[in-house]
């Protein structure tokens, strides 16, 4: 769906009847306007109400004022990351690994992931360097260690209805690292169906160890590859007086849209 210039200025137009403080109607701008548009193919109506949903979303949980000391017991998990580093295009890096042993509610998963969103988005508009969206690793190299957790089915499904629902757009590329094989043949079945910009978000590494380093080196800085080749492993944990200026984690430590469709299949295991 291609974007009219129109079309977004009289959405926004629209949205800013709904909005009570300066601080809202700066962050409802011409861009966001957009992604809410694009998100909705088109159709002005159903964005305004994705839109009207997310200003009553963002005024009850107040996502910009979760801070790293309110998450920072469940990011030292490690098993939800935010690289130190953009990738080569600019882009944040979020690194997850599906099957870690999470002691956390529901709750403090959700409010991890929520300030994550908010703190990789802050800095790509902090940096200028145009990037808008982010990129997702999900290595499931310990998805078979796993242990039964009662809070993964409602963490994914509150995952899934926040990202769809209040950051739209917001994927730009997706891999799936050694995926299970039932994962790895959901995707084999679906890609032909999938439309060809959705096609080419999207990625499944499988097997070959040189052949994941290589196409990850493609995407990333090297210092990056070596810490999602370990798995996650070597963490650096940040000072509190940095917490609003840096990610939760280091890799420099030991030296119904597209995005809709990445985080169903990601939630579905």
């Amino acid at each position: 769906m291609a974007d009219t210039g129109e079309a977004t200025a009289r959405l926004r137009g629209r949205i800013l009847t709904l909005l009570e403080s300066e601080e809202e109607r700066a962050f409802w701008d011409h861009a966001m306007a957009a992604r809410y548009l694009r998100a909705r193919s088109g159709n002005e109506e159903k964005a305004l109400a994705m839109a009207t949903n997310s200003i009553a979303w963002r005024r009850e949980y107040r996502p910009d004022l979760i801070t790293f000391a309110d998450v920072e017991p469940v990011a030292s998990l490690g098993s939800t990351v935010l690289l130190d580093r953009p990738d080569r295009l600019g882009r944040p890096v979020v690194f997850i690994r599906p099957g870690t042993k999470n002691p956390f509610p529901a709750a403090d998963r959700i409010r991890l992931v929520v300030w994550l969103m908010e703190h990789a988005i802050r800095r790509m508009e902090e940096r200028g360097t145009g990037a808008d969206k982010l990129l997702w690793l999900v290595d499931f190299s310990s998805y078979g260690d796993r242990e039964k957790d009662g809070e993964r089915r409602e963490t994914s499904k509150a995952t899934l209805h926040i990202f769809q629902s209040h950051y739209p757009e917001r994927l730009g590329h997706g891999i799936l690292m050694s995926p299970p094989w039932f994962l790895s043949i959901l995707f084999k079945l679906v890609r032909p169906f999938m439309a060809r910009e959705t096609r080419e978000k999207f990625e499944v590494l499988s097997g070959d160890q040189d052949q994941l380093r290589k196409r990850l080196g493609e995407l990333l800085n090297c210092d990056q590859v070596d810490f999602c080749m370990r798995g996650g492993v070597g963490l650096q944990e940040p000072s509190a007086a940095k917490e609003d200026a840096e990610p939760a984690y280091s890799s420099e430590s030991d030296g119904a849209s597209d995005d809709d469709q990445f985080v169903d299949a990601v939630s579905a295991v």
